[in-house]
C-alpha cells in the first residue's frame, strides 16, 4: 500500500469508521447461520487487515490519522493505533459554497449523464450497508415489484395500469 512512498513524505489518512458498529449491528441483522458468519468473518478480516497497514504504515513515516468522529478516534485508539497519531474532525459542509440546487436541474442532469429519461419518483441510497438498511430497501423493492406484477396480471386492465409507470 505505501510501497511507492517515500518514508520522509508526511502522510495523511481519512478513516470514515471502523467496521465494529457493522459487526454488533449484524447479531440483528436478518442474514442467519453460515451466511452470518461468513460476514462477519470478511468483516473482522478487512478490518484486521486496514489497521495492521494503518499501524506499520505509523511506524516507518510521518503519518496522521484523522477520524471523522470521536466514537472512530475511540474505536482506533482501543484497537492500539498510537493515540498521538490520531485527531478527529466531525464531518461537515461549507454552507457558502455547496447550496441547495433545484429539482429539475438534478433530474435533467442525471437524465443526461445516464442516458435514460427517469419517472417522478427516485429513490436514492447513499452508502449501501447492512448498518443503513440496504437489505430492507432490496427486499422492500422486490416485494413491491413481485406484487405489482402480480396486480398487473391478475387483471384485463394492466396495460392501462402500466401506461403511467
Amino acid at each position: 500500500m505505501y510501497r511507492f512512498i517515500p518514508n520522509d513524505v508526511p502522510t495523511l489518512v481519512v478513516v470514515h469508521g471502523t467496521y465494529l458498529n457493522e459487526i454488533r449491528y449484524m447479531w440483528f441483522h436478518p442474514i442467519k447461520g453460515i451466511e452470518r458468519a461468513r460476514y462477519i468473518t470478511g468483516i473482522l478480516a478487512s478490518q484486521a487487515i486496514e489497521l495492521l497497514q494503518l499501524k506499520l504504515a505509523s511506524t516507518r513515516r510521518e503519518l496522521l490519522v484523522v477520524a471523522v468522529s470521536k466514537n472512530t478516534r475511540k474505536e482506533l485508539v482501543n484497537m492500539g493505533m498510537q493515540n498521538n497519531k490520531i485527531i478527529s474532525t466531525l464531518n461537515g459542509v461549507d454552507k457558502e459554497v455547496f447550496k441547495p440546487i433545484s429539482k429539475d436541474y438534478v433530474k435533467t442532469s442525471v437524465e443526461e449523464i445516464f442516458k435514460t429519461r427517469l419517472g417522478d419518483k427516485v429513490v436514492l441510497h447513499v452508502n449501501p450497508g447492512p448498518i443503513k438498511g440496504t437489505h430492507i430497501l432490496v427486499k422492500s423493492y422486490c416485494h413491491a415489484k413481485k406484487n405489482l406484477w402480480r396486480q398487473l396480471h391478475t387483471t384485463n386492465s394492466w396495460k392501462a395500469r402500466t401506461k403511467n409507470l
